[in-house]
């Protein structure tokens, strides 16, 4: 084996810079920057594009989106950049180069309207021990009745009393009357009970449909939330506030109550109709006073007691007293159902002629008496 020398040096100096400068031309470097703020992309993806190979050889940019990478084979290479929250890139490399620029650009995603609903159940009355029945506002424009207040008779085990278009008894427990005094109502947190009555008549001081938000129905007992009146249930009724339901609406509709034979007619949609009017606007300033005003206008007619049919002694056309009939009892005729014996005893005068004296009837007279009444109209 030789001895290396002094005349060596220099072929292993020009050897070394000939390798090393060889290793050095077989890298890019560069630095990935966004194109919208000039603002380094850290870690973004550096590969080289290699058709048919499933594995890919890259690497990553630093935190200051400085990157370095070695390709082995020959040029001309592509090069793709990628990076969380931008567009992919692809550079053709034609040259070995130590300060490329690579500028990626944002990528936005157009989501679709995304609504978040929740029910205005507190976590208090999800943990309370009784039954919550509540109807929003989607369920309550869907229903097919004719006000919101109709619609309770169709939720589970809620029992609705009819007396008239404007009066509706609701009750949850055991039978239900047209006086209900066991079952609460409110409004906005306000009793609705009539002074003096001690229940509700109904919605007919209530909200109108056009401004009802939701209904919560509490059925059954619950004295220890609403006191010892409340064993029947309660209907709780919130109205929409000017702050989230602002502008003007207005609503209109009619129907018939009842269809009365009608041979003459091909086509009869019916007679005795009830319409409803609401008009409702409400506007709210800087979100610190709200003010909204309602008006509802109600008209129709719920029947006509015009039934006159005798059903007391004699004949059912019998509508005026008289001596041989005084117990006529006519259906819409109040007052009348009631009669009574009244006696007129006899009489007694001064007889006339000489012997003076007094003289009398034989008999007293006996009549039945009875109060004309009234008409419900």
């Amino acid at each position: 084996m030789r001895k290396l020398t002094f005349r060596h040096v220099p072929i292993l100096i020009l050897l070394f810079l000939f390798v090393n400068n060889s290793i050095i031309s077989q890298t890019v470097a560069g630095k990935v920057i966004n194109s919208a703020t000039n603002d380094p992309v850290p870690f973004a993806n550096v590969t080289i594009v290699q058709d048919g190979e499933e594995k890919k050889i890259g690497v990553a940019s630093d935190e200051n989106g400085n990157f370095i990478i070695g390709i082995s084979q020959r040029l001309p290479v592509e090069l793709e950049f990628s990076a969380i929250g931008f567009l992919t890139r692809r550079i053709r490399i034609e040259e070995f180069s130590r300060n490329l620029e690579v500028r990626l650009s944002e990528d936005y995603t157009q989501l679709g309207e995304v609504y978040i609903t929740s029910d205005k159940i507190s976590e208090q009355d999800l943990k309370a021990p009784i039954e919550t029945i509540k109807v929003g506002l989607i369920q309550l424009q869907s229903s097919p009745s004719f006000n919101f207040y109709e619609s309770l008779g169709n939720l589970k085990g809620v029992d609705l009393t009819t007396q008239s278009v404007v009066i509706n008894t609701v009750n949850t427990r055991g039978f239900n009357s047209s006086t209900n005094q066991r079952f609460r109502q409110f409004t906005d947190g306000i009793d609705n009970q009539a002074p003096g009555l001690s229940f509700s008549l109904g919605n007919i001081v209530g909200p109108s449909t056009l401004d009802i938000e939701s209904v919560q129905l509490v059925p059954g007992p619950s004295s220890a939330f609403y006191g010892p009146s409340s064993f029947n249930g309660v209907l709780e009724m919130t109205t929409k506030n000017p702050f989230d339901y602002q502008g003007f609406s207005f609503t209109a509709k009619s129907a018939t109550v009842s269809v009365e034979k009608d041979k003459s007619k091909f086509f009869n949609i019916g007679d005795n109709f009830i319409s409803d009017v609401s008009a409702r606007y409400a506007v709210a300033f800087k979100e610190r006073v709200g003010i909204k005003l309602n008006a509802s206008l109600l008209e129709g007619v719920d029947f006509r007691a015009n039934n006159y049919d005798n059903i007391g002694p004699g004949e059912i056309y019998e509508q005026i007293y008289s001596i041989e009939n005084q117990s006529i009892n006519l259906v819409n005729v109040y007052g009348d159902d009631r009669s009574a014996l009244l006696v007129v005893p006899r009489t007694i005068s001064p007889a006339s002629g000489e012997g003076g004296g007094f003289s009398s009837s034989a008999l007293d007279t006996a009549l039945v008496v009875t109060r004309q009444g009234y008409k419900e109209e």
